[in-house]
């Protein structure tokens, strides 16, 4: 929906299918040693905006939206296969949906050797979440 990275012109779309039958983006280094998490950019994607804004996916699927409804990121640290933390973000709430770049602190994370990314909304239906399951990730910060 920014049309460009938080700082540069490239970013990342990132598609986790959902909470119910997707399965979750994760990161991690290709020799899978730790990392702490230190930051991170995120923001819509352009579809997921205009889906939740206008009430119209392209087919038929997102309801109208209300005050009440909520498309949430949680980003998830873990140590080998225990979880060290999580971080939430609002991509929408209510009729608040962001279409710039904010800066998510991933510090509570601590250190990982994987970060997994979820998404929610409360626009569900029989086959999972409706509201598309995209968002936008730059500038992700570790150290190590």
């Amino acid at each position: 929906i920014t049309a460009k990275g938080q700082k540069t012109a490239s970013y990342f779309i990132v598609n986790t299918g959902g909470s119910k039958y997707g399965q979750p983006a994760e990161l991690s280094l290709i020799d899978n040693s730790v990392f702490e998490a230190v930051e991170c950019f995120v923001t819509n994607s352009t579809y997921a905006y205009l889906a939740i804004k206008d009430g119209n996916d392209g087919f038929g699927s997102v309801k109208q939206w209300t005050a009440q409804d909520k498309y949430t990121l949680s980003i998830n640290g873990y140590l080998g296969d225990k979880k060290t933390g999580t971080v939430t973000f609002m991509l929408a709430d209510g009729m608040d949906i962001i279409n710039r770049w904010q800066r998510v602190d991933l510090s509570p994370l601590g250190n990982v050797n994987k970060i997994v990314f979820e998404l929610t909304s409360t626009d569900n239906g029989e086959y999972g979440m409706n509201t598309p399951s995209y968002f936008c990730l730059d500038r992700l910060t570790i150290a190590q």
